[in-house]
């Protein structure tokens, strides 16, 4: 396994394995306190499963309460809640005919009320996290023939690091950060988007949002790797290439991000033109 290979593997894919085993204790435990065992379908995660009993069952049932305190057992991130809402909010194909589906995600005990424009913008009050607004990325760029012909191949839920590259074909002045971004329990993940510095918005089309920069990184808390001006992606692209010196699979944006952190561990903070090459590394 090669160096950025490793660093991959203990920062995102560790993370994932754990956090799976967490769910399915979790899973168990809830099972055990309702005494019953649940069925789910289509489901191939761990993680899949809870998220189908949260939005199918847990909202508009009487184990709401139990559900969560049992969560809070395993040091669960209440954020989450209002990252997979924005994520259910931003896929309603009518959000205008949806009150009820809407409504379900007010018994969640961080979201106190939900508002829709009618048009395009969703906002989340939290008494414990504040207020988020957010624009459908699919109906804000609906003039961007590029960019809504790629939402519509329906390829994009997971893809975020080929989303953000994908966009910087299209807008070259704008810049694509990946960042290390929490978990549900333990660790981070890689998660690339879109920054455009003139309005300071974010645009992730994973989540089919447009939101202002200062707002995304208080939901988020990213740990920000990279961050390049799109016309200067293939230039950075060549230079971790040839200095990484090894085969990576990964996609463009995530091998460099994967290279800078590479760099960060040898404590290197450098002009990336002068960077070294990837030599050996000892992870912790």
């Amino acid at each position: 396994m090669g160096i950025l290979e490793q660093i991959y593997y203990q920062n995102e894919i560790n993370y994932e394995d754990l956090e799976n085993e967490i769910f399915e204790r979790f899973l168990d435990e809830f099972e055990d306190a309702i005494k019953y065992k649940l069925k789910y379908s289509n489901c191939d995660t761990s993680e899949m499963k809870f998220l189908n009993l949260k939005y199918q069952y847990i909202y508009s049932s009487n184990c709401c309460k139990l559900f969560f305190d049992i969560l809070s057992k395993y040091d669960y991130n209440m954020r989450c809640e209002l990252k997979d809402t924005i994520y259910g909010l931003s896929h309603l194909k009518y959000p205008l005919f949806n009150k009820k589906y809407i409504d379900k995600y007010l018994n969640s005990p961080v979201i106190q009320n939900i508002s829709y424009n009618g048009r395009n913008k969703f906002t989340i009050y939290s008494d414990m996290f504040g207020k988020f607004s957010f624009k459908l990325a699919s109906s804000y760029l609906k003039n961007n023939k590029e960019i809504t012909n790629y939402i519509k191949t329906g390829h994009i839920d997971n893809r975020c690091h080929h989303n953000t590259y994908f966009i910087s074909k299209v807008m070259p002045d704008y810049y694509s950060i990946t960042s290390l971004c929490f978990r549900y329990f333990r660790g981070y993940f890689h998660h690339s988007y879109t920054y455009n510095l003139d309005s300071n918005e974010i645009i992730d089309l994973c989540y089919n949002i447009i939101m202002d920069k200062d707002q995304y990184d208080r939901l988020f808390l990213p740990n920000e790797i990279s961050i390049i001006q799109n016309r200067m992606i293939e230039e950075q692209l060549s230079i971790v290439d040839d200095e990484s010196n090894e085969y990576c699979d990964k996609c463009e944006l995530l091998r460099i991000a994967l290279y800078k952190e590479y760099l960060r561990n040898i404590n290197y903070y450098g002009d990336l033109n002068c960077a070294p090459p990837v030599k050996s590394l000892i992870l912790n």
